[in-house]
């Protein structure tokens, strides 16, 4: 794929006999690998950048020929997980200034979307009553309102305990007080990176069908000084 974009080849036709001769794993666990990764590989952050006269280079169509109803399954997976750790990365790689806790708020509830996602999301009072001190004292010197997002996927028997994923949800920072220098501070966009990881892992599981129960909490806060 990569290949392919930098000789500006929209489409590509493979023999999936020349991976399986090659792999010694199951058809389904192959054509899920190999998904994955071609719409990993055509990733690019493009949204603020202006569209070349010639178009993007992106890969538009993967032909696979020979493939078998277990290839096609785990094609159709991988593109599902390929395309959540996708758009993981774009959310991660928001800027600060158009990513606060509120917004991540938001891309969570857009998320849930897919179905069978629920959504809850507490303001400050909610969270300070039940006494998140260091919530409510990372988010103190920023302008922004801390959120405490928790989002639910219960495709599980009701008896099973549910899988609790925990993800860093601080949109922007700065270092509070104690401001970092800005060679630093260049990245820490990125610092809700676990946050986005969280958020499209549950999409992922609803939209793949997982059977089990499984939670996510963001604490989301800014920490900037004011």
């Amino acid at each position: 794929v990569s290949l392919a974009k930098s000789n500006k080849i929209k489409k590509l036709s493979i023999d999936i006999k020349d991976f399986l001769n090659l792999a010694k794993i199951q058809p389904e666990d192959l054509g899920r690998l190999l998904a994955e990764n071609f719409e990993m590989a055509n990733f690019e952050f493009v949204r603020y950048k202006t569209k070349p006269k010639t178009g993007w280079n992106f890969v538009e169509e993967i032909h696979i020929q020979n493939a078998s109803k277990e290839i096609q399954v785990g094609v159709e997976q991988g593109q599902v997980i390929g395309g959540e750790v996708n758009q993981c990365r774009a959310l991660a790689n928001s800027p600060g200034g158009e990513m606060t806790p509120q917004k991540l708020a938001a891309s969570a509830k857009n998320v849930a979307k897919v179905g069978k996602i629920k959504v809850t999301t507490l303001d400050r009072r909610g969270i300070a009553n039940l006494k998140m001190g260091g919530i409510l004292g990372v988010s103190k010197g920023s302008k922004e309102e801390p959120r405490f997002i928790i989002m639910e996927y219960l495709s599980g028997p009701k008896t099973e305990k549910p899988v609790v994923l925990i993800g860093k949800g601080v949109t922007f920072d700065t270092g509070g007080l104690n401001v970092k220098t800005g060679d630093y501070m260049y990245e820490m966009h990125m610092d809700m990176s676990g946050a986005a990881a969280v958020i499209h892992a549950i999409a992922a599981a609803a939209k793949l069908g997982i059977k089990k129960n499984v939670i996510g909490l963001i604490p989301a806060v800014e920490n900037m000084p004011s």
